[in-house]
């Protein structure tokens, strides 16, 4: 995928959060009732990632990376001395700021592409991202690894969760005609089509196996280590010697 192609992908993937950016809030939320089965799963990684968070406390300077409507950073927000939310959805980041509004002194919300943040402003301890990874295109992987590289400060470290293997909620061939309802279809040449509203996007979707993720990233300096294994793989990076 060249250069131009990756930026307008990136442009429509945007242009698709920013529209579902309700309609996922109300997802998300539906998924932490305890009495939603179908939760269970992303309730235990949060658990899971609040517990690994509090261990690693405390946190110093931090960095969400497609910070979305903030449910993760509720886990981080404790530890933090200060919580920086990157975001290029202006109503994700809305949400973000109700949802962490006790923590309003130490968190600040950024409305910003992360791929056109050339020169960082600021360096973290820790910059994080969870549901994102997938969202890199492999044209702009390198680059964003090196930005990654800028963003975190000596001695600091990234933490990140990934999907080995694509997920197909609805793998059924692709309609002629976009849904009304919510259709992710099945993810070819690392491109997944989602339909909404009777509109249609196009959304990057790679995945990684993690020896070919480890090679890669140490290839650009950084050591890759396996927090936890599941469905969606939990890893941290730091950058070599």
């Amino acid at each position: 995928m060249a250069g131009d192609e990756a930026d307008a992908l990136i442009a429509e993937q945007i242009d698709f959060y920013r529209a579902d950016s309700a309609g996922y809030d109300r997802f998300l939320t539906s998924m932490l009732d305890p009495t939603n089965e179908a939760g269970a799963d992303y309730r235990r990684i949060l658990d899971w990632l609040g517990a690994f968070f509090s261990e690693a406390a405390p946190l110093g300077r931090v960095l969400e990376i497609g910070a979305g409507n903030g449910i993760v950073a509720e886990r981080v927000a404790p530890f933090a001395h200060q919580l920086d939310l990157l975001d290029s959805s202006p109503e994700s980041l809305a949400q973000a700021a109700d949802r962490l509004s006790r923590f309003a002194k130490r968190v600040r919300c950024i409305e910003r592409d992360v791929f056109t943040l050339d020169t960082p402003a600021d360096r973290y301890d820790l910059v994080y991202f969870t549901a994102f990874l997938h969202h890199v295109p492999l044209a702009r992987f390198d680059g964003f690894w090196n930005l990654l590289e800028r963003l975190v400060a000596e001695g600091g470290w990234v933490l990140f969760d990934f999907p080995p293997e694509p997920t197909d909620p609805h793998p059924e061939e692709l309609p002629a005609s976009p849904s009304q309802e919510y259709r992710i279809y099945r993810a070819r040449d690392g491109v997944s089509i989602r339909d909404l509203g009777g509109r249609r996007w196009r959304v990057t979707h790679v995945c990684w196996e993690p020896s070919d993720l480890a090679t890669r990233l140490f290839a650009l300096g950084w050591e890759l280590q396996i927090e936890r294994e599941d469905h969606w793989h939990v890893a941290s990076a730091r950058r070599r010697p």
